[in-house]
């Protein structure tokens, strides 16, 4: 018996990539949110972040904003950018700062300053003709942006 016909092959089945999930904090100290200080000029206040991502391969992208919004030239002050590397699921990524008025060139004459930490799965945009619109963090339309705050009362001279 002779069987006629054709072979049609069968495409092969492709998983779904795994979906794309926010980094979250773990632990803050200061809690976020709260107001620390007040402090003198010459006190370093201590900034430590433990984050996680539910994605294991991503990398994280981390910058401290200080006295932002609104942006100002003369105010805000931008951290450059930290890149941590990807871990294991379980395996924390922690980030920390210590806020130097000199160091971190705050403004003076200030009281009162807002510490941002933003934290992104994706690299931050770069617009170095304009204000940074931090809001903004890859071009990849999954990526999260993180955001904690923290009011800081410190007196820079």
């Amino acid at each position: 018996m002779t069987f006629v016909g054709c072979v049609i092959p069968l495409a092969p089945e492709f998983e779904n990539p795994e979906k794309n999930q926010p980094p979250f904090i773990v632990s803050a100290n200061p809690s976020v949110g709260s107001e620390i200080g007040p402090s003198t000029e010459e006190q370093d206040e201590e900034f430590e972040v433990t984050l996680r991502d539910p994605n294991p391969g991503d990398e994280l992208y981390v910058r401290w904003i200080f006295n932002y919004p609104p942006y100002s030239d003369d105010n805000t002050r931008i951290s450059n950018v930290n890149r941590l590397p990807p871990t294991s699921p379980d395996g924390p990524r922690r980030i920390a700062i210590a806020v130097n008025c000199s160091l971190l060139s705050l403004p003076k004459g200030r009281k009162q300053h807002r510490v941002m930490l933003a934290v992104s799965d994706r690299q931050f945009k770069r617009d170095v003709d304009s204000a940074p619109d931090l809001r903004l963090t890859g071009t990849q339309p999954d990526a999260h942006l993180l955001q904690a705050v923290w009011t800081l009362n410190k007196e820079c001279k």
